[in-house]
């Protein structure tokens, strides 16, 4: 049963959860019925263990809309996400002092908002200090130009593309990498618009996990069906691109006439009164 559209208490205090008693006393209603609705149904424990016995209720619960994208996905043939990419997971880092002795320098980490609207990863603003010790190991995660940068804690889906070269720089500890691989038959552009988009993110939706911080599981996200694109379609989604980038450039451009109208409006006002008064 997914409750969590219900009704809630007007009076509780923010942040915390009081359900009125019409409300649980349907909820137990819907319960003992045993019935499938809008916002339950009856799964088998076989239904469960393919699963890997996750009791989020989106893995069952499946709205009218869902259910069009997911005839959609029928429809096509596709491919698991592990065929096409290569996982990178990144590592913690030890919390480290300018004064200490193993200090070794700073590196870069790549953050959430590091994505930019298009979903391109272009420069960082997080920098970390790391220790000799870290920068020895021969593991460490270094982001190349044209991976895929994608959040599986926390904010779940939000995904990226590593877009010029960014040295000495690796994924935070809440994001992975997905590395494109070199003969894989789909191109990461296709790749990154379809995870992008809206049925690509109610996928990460509905395979998270976590009562309390969201994550998706790596097996998951390997097992992620990818539809095959016809070369025609894999051609349209660098369009896609382009076009998003060329109307993300339109509206900063905007955004700063706006700007300079804002900040110097007064004076502006001010500089054609003295105009016309004289």
């Amino acid at each position: 049963i997914d409750f969590s559209d219900c009704k809630k208490d007007e009076s509780a205090k923010r942040g915390s959860l009081v359900i009125p008693d019409e409300e649980i006393n349907s909820l137990i209603k819907l319960y003992k019925n045993q019935k499938a609705s809008s916002i339950s149904i009856s799964v088998t424990t076989d239904q469960i263990r393919v699963n890997d016995y996750e009791l989020n209720s989106s893995r069952y619960i499946i709205s009218e809309e869902d259910k069009k994208f997911f005839e959609i996905l029928k429809s096509r043939d596709s491919l698991p996400l592990d065929s096409l990419v290569n996982f990178v997971r990144s590592i913690p880092i030890p919390s480290i002092k300018d004064n200490d002795s193993s200090y070794a320098g700073e590196i870069n980490e790549v953050i959430l908002s590091d994505i930019n609207q298009v979903g391109e990863i272009s420069s960082t603003t997080k920098k970390t200090k790391v220790s000799k010790e870290f920068l020895s190991k021969s593991n460490i995660p270094f982001v190349k130009k044209g991976d895929l940068i994608i959040s599986i804690k926390g904010s779940l889906g939000k995904i990226g593309t590593i877009a010029s070269d960014l040295p000495n720089t690796i994924p935070g500890t809440s994001l992975c990498i997905l590395r494109p691989r070199e003969k894989s038959v789909i191109n990461p552009e296709y790749i990154l618009q379809y995870l992008r988009s809206e049925i690509g993110q109610k996928m990460f939706f509905n395979y998270g996990r976590g009562d309390f911080i969201a994550f998706l599981s790596i097996n998951d996200l390997k097992n992620l069906n990818i539809p095959i694109p016809s070369l025609e379609e894999q051609k349209i989604a660098k369009k896609i691109l382009k076009k998003s980038r060329d109307l993300v450039d339109s509206i900063q451009k905007m955004q700063k006439e706006l700007d300079a109208c804002t900040n110097s409006g007064w004076l502006q006002v001010d500089k054609k009164v003295k105009d016309n008064s004289s």
